[in-house]
């Protein structure tokens, strides 16, 4: 088969984005299972990919583009924006072949796209906005709301509809009446990492606990945070990693607490105990998880998870939220721990466990990693997609010019 896939950024290795992420082992997958792939970056770092097609370049906005968009009568940026997708992707069907095109939720490009192209659009639910603005603490700004509506009409126009989790589809499904298009499950895909050796661990490697996510409200880092106090606190002989760009946790007034400041407001003890490395690198951060024997996620919700995902790839005894996909990724006491979101207690109890208990840290690590090799191989996730793909193309009727 003969597929497009659009990603924010290529090339993918370079960037900690789980879309382009999910391309990136897509491509592998799809490769590995002889199909052809084109690739459709919309922010290339390079043109030298000969599977890639790159955006038509932009032109300046007319006159009257911008006193439209100036006077909130249309939104002629997001059409010009989706109308260069096309472009690329209708290269890609005339030079080669391409039958079926991937790409993300995000502005709602899809639609557009959709309507323009005689092959079928399939939006994968990476992060549907509505699911967003219902985390944050501040009420929706209109401008959020508009790409909430134009991302419901893409969900609506397209052709078909994949979710990395059964809880986002569901969610979607209550959330945006009369979907037609064909949908599925098929979850993101990874490749396994050389595993956490336990037996290797120094010392202090062993009571090292390892957070990757941004320092904000949805990643539940003062969760995070009040958890490891409560844990010091109880006596625990432990260390905290934190690795991610400090966003601020927005509080109930309306301010915004940054990481300094939340560090300041714990006790000394716990405080000498926390290392804040900030934004790291994909190789920087595969090297401290083998560094660091647990791995917590503390998140208000995932669409998916990939942070839990790279954990157990990567053969770490994880503690994540029951938030939405990691429920569908961990099996309590089977591969990881879960526990409820926003409960600093129950965070704090799974990390003492872990740490009291190696035997059972190591076991978890182990089993996780066999279950992600098992489950969310590229080529699994691969073939899922094709045959979902397949069966889009087979019932497709391209849009009335």
């Amino acid at each position: 088969m003969r597929i497009g896939l659009v990603t924010p950024a290529w090339p993918g290795g370079k960037h900690a984005n789980g879309i382009t992420t999910t391309v990136v082992y897509l491509v592998e997958g799809l490769e590995a299972l002889g199909h052809e792939v084109t690739v459709i970056p919309l922010s290339p770092d390079s043109d030298e990919d000969p599977r890639c097609i790159p955006l038509p370049e932009n032109r300046r906005p007319t006159l009257q583009e911008r006193a439209t968009a100036a006077f909130g009568l249309g939104e002629p940026m997001h059409q010009r924006f989706a109308e260069r997708i096309v472009g690329a992707a209708r290269t890609a069907i005339d030079t080669r072949s391409i039958e079926v095109l991937v790409m993300e939720e995000t502005q709602g490009w899809a639609g557009i796209v959709q309507e323009m192209l005689p092959i079928p659009v399939i939006v994968t639910l990476h992060g549907p906005w509505f699911i967003q603005t219902s985390l944050q603490s501040q009420p929706v700004s209109k401008s959020e709301r508009r790409r909430e509506q134009r991302e419901a009409r893409a969900f609506r126009d397209c052709a078909g509809l994949t979710a990395p989790s059964q809880h986002v589809l569901d969610m979607t499904r209550a959330q945006i009446a009369d979907l037609t298009s064909k949908q599925s499950v098929i979850h993101n895909p990874i490749r396994v990492k050389d595993p956490v050796d336990y037996d290797r661990l120094n010392n202090q490697q062993r009571k090292s606990i390892l957070f990757v996510g941004r320092h904000d409200l949805r990643k539940g880092a003062d969760i995070l945070l009040q958890g490891f106090a409560d844990l010091i606190a109880g006596g625990a002989d432990a260390y905290l990693t934190f690795v991610g760009p400090d966003s601020g946790v927005t509080q109930a007034d309306g301010s915004i607490r940054t990481f300094p400041k939340a560090l300041a407001a714990l006790n000394s003890d716990a405080r000498g105990r926390i290392t804040f490395l900030g934004s790291q690198s994909k190789e920087q951060i595969d090297s401290l998880r083998q560094q660091h024997a647990i791995a917590v996620v503390t998140s208000r919700y995932e669409t998916f998870g990939y942070v839990v995902l790279e954990a157990l790839a990567a053969g770490a005894a994880t503690i994540s939220t029951a938030a939405g996909g990691p429920t569908e990724i961990i099996r309590h006491q089977k591969n990881g721990l879960l526990i409820p979101v926003d409960d600093a207690q129950a965070l704090a109890e799974a990390m003492q466990k872990l740490l009291n208990e190696r035997v059972l840290a190591a076991q978890l690590g182990r089993a996780g990693r066999e279950d992600v090799a098992a489950r969310f191989a590229p080529r699994e996730i691969a073939g899922q997609l094709v045959t979902f793909a397949q069966d889009v193309v087979s019932g497709f009727r391209p849009p009335k010019p």
